[in-house]
């Protein structure tokens, strides 16, 4: 038999090197965009205990900047992604799934600054663009968590 084709030996600089995500991932991975996301997480093919795992592989600590729908500015004491920090989160619609009996709601839970939930919370209804890192997501409620980029400075 011909010997096994030698790949050639290309180390991987990206996976040792995560301290810049902004150029590492994006130029070796498209972009994660909202579409892709839920669709993987929550679209018609996937079951809900495999969705956590789905997120966890492909998505987890990816930095993002999206759109949605601002919904809701609330102060949390204890927040099971964000901890015990008081802090302030906005909930935006940012997808449509569509189902068998109609469409479904997705929507990010995003950790944000006080100044910018001052600034947000006459803006429902509106629509905001959002940046950070997937941090979670719960299947049932079609929910995706969104912390804040540790370069970033608080706002």
């Amino acid at each position: 038999a011909p010997p096994e084709p030698t790949l050639p030996a290309n180390p991987e600089p990206d996976r040792t090197e995560a301290t810049s995500p902004e150029v590492s991932e994006t130029e070796k991975e498209p972009p994660v965009t909202i579409q892709v996301v839920c669709e993987a997480c929550f679209g018609d093919n996937a079951l809900d205990y495999e969705s956590e795992r789905t997120f966890a592989e492909r998505f987890s600590g990816r930095a993002i900047r999206w759109r949605g729908v601002l919904k809701s500015v609330e102060t949390f004491n204890y927040d099971h992604v964000f901890g015990n920090e008081r802090g302030f989160r906005a909930i935006l619609d940012i997808y449509e799934i569509s189902e068998r009996f109609g469409k479904r709601s997705v929507q990010a839970v995003v950790l944000i600054s006080p100044e910018q939930a001052e600034e947000w919370k006459t803006d429902l209804n509106a629509e905001r663009e959002f940046t950070g890192v997937l941090a979670a997501l719960k299947p049932y409620s079609r929910k995706l968590y969104v912390k804040r980029l540790s370069s970033e400075p608080a706002k």
